[in-house]
């Protein structure tokens, strides 16, 4: 396993109420924009797909 943070995080997403994990995981997902990102927070879902991120929730993988 290799642990990866991002280079830098979008800073009008440092004003959402978003926890650290999703923050990270959206950034990385920006810098890898053919990558799926999986979230379930509606906040957090709404900000990837406005960034123009591919978005699955767990249902969509189950």
């Amino acid at each position: 396993m290799k642990i990866v943070d991002p280079r830098s995080k979008p800073s009008e997403w440092l004003a959402l109420d978003l926890g650290a994990g999703e923050l990270a995981a959206m950034a990385l997902a920006l810098e890898h924009p053919s990558r799926v990102i999986l979230l379930d927070d509606a906040l957090a879902r709404r900000t990837a797909q406005a960034a123009g991120l591919v978005v699955w929730g767990t249902l969509k993988i189950l």
